[in-house]
């Protein structure tokens, strides 16, 4: 694969990542809004969120077994056309079991894009910068938890709140459109049979691999309870100063 090749499809993954990050953070500056409007209570959301967070996390194991059998182009590109017709169903949620089950989802479409395009993107990149692409998607995942609030918000003040969803869609659309352009089907080769792999479940037993795991599950944690209720905390705190 030649150089502009590689930076092209690997500019066409970083989006993909980008887009299915969108659906989890974009949607914050209307919780308080939402919850106003549905009567959504505390419990309920949390599970608006929390659905996105446990269906993507079912799915992306999956994803990745069934991507390394199947080729990655397919489920990427399934998935951001998932993505863009889920984010206008968010319009036909006029309660809070249906924005559950549309948030149910959304985190299915993301958990088939998220997964599928890290794997890519370690196929693709030169020999001995693995790393480097890696940590382009590991920047990609936190922009898109930094900048869709502020999308959000910006769509939400300037032209309502339904505009947010149909820029969701667009986005989703513009990724879409770049993997079918860009990004080339590649097969993983297939491992040697001398070739030796150690068991999953070995792996988690190892003292370092926990300590990963743990701090991973903190961090998640830490950033889904800020984006369910920071949020309705800020909206209180600014109607109390405005009094």
């Amino acid at each position: 694969m030649g150089k502009i090749m590689e930076k092209r499809t690997l500019f066409s993954l970083y989006f993909s990542i980008f887009a299915a990050i969108l659906g989890l953070s974009i949607i914050s500056p209307l919780l308080p809004t939402i919850a106003e409007d549905l009567r959504v209570t505390g419990v309920w959301m949390g599970m608006i969120f929390s659905g996105y967070a446990i269906s993507r996390a079912i799915i992306m194991p999956v994803m990745g077994g069934l991507s390394d059998k199947y080729g990655r182009k397919i489920f990427i590109a399934s998935g951001l056309l998932l993505l863009a017709v889920i984010s206008l169903l968010y319009l036909l949620a006029h309660n809070v079991y249906t924005l559950t089950a549309v948030r149910l989802l959304n985190g299915l479409a993301a958990g088939m894009i998220i997964p599928v395009a890290m794997a890519y993107a370690g196929e693709v990149a030169q020999e001995g910068k693995e790393g480097r692409a890696m940590g382009i998607i590991t920047m990609i995942f936190y922009l898109g938890i930094a900048v869709g609030p502020f999308i959000g918000g910006i769509f939400w003040h300037s032209f309502g709140a339904t505009s947010v969803f149909y820029v969701m869609s667009g986005i989703s659309a513009f990724a879409l459109l770049l993997v079918l352009h860009f990004l080339p089907e590649i097969k993983k080769p297939k491992a040697s049979k001398t070739e030796e792999h150690e068991p999953f479940k070995n792996l988690i037993k190892r003292d370092a691999v926990k300590i990963v795991l743990i701090i991973g599950f903190i961090s998640a944690f830490r950033t889904g309870v800020l984006l369910s209720f920071l949020p309705s905390h800020a909206l209180v705190s600014i109607s109390m100063l405005l009094r």
